[in-house]
């Protein structure tokens, strides 16, 4: 069984009081997300990234 849905998570250090946010989301099955690569504006592509 493959899994369908795709969870974004983004983190947050606090070095001074030495502990780590985390946050999760879920980006429901299949959704179209990528890479952009370049300079925005002058070679900025978008590369989609494929989970099949």
């Amino acid at each position: 069984m493959k899994p369908m849905h795709v969870y974004e998570a983004r983190y947050q250090e606090f070095y001074d009081q030495k502990r780590l946010n985390a946050t999760f989301a879920d980006l429901g099955e299949k959704p179209k997300v990528g890479l952009w690569l370049g300079l925005k504006g002058v070679n900025q592509e978008f590369y989609p990234v494929s989970f099949e």
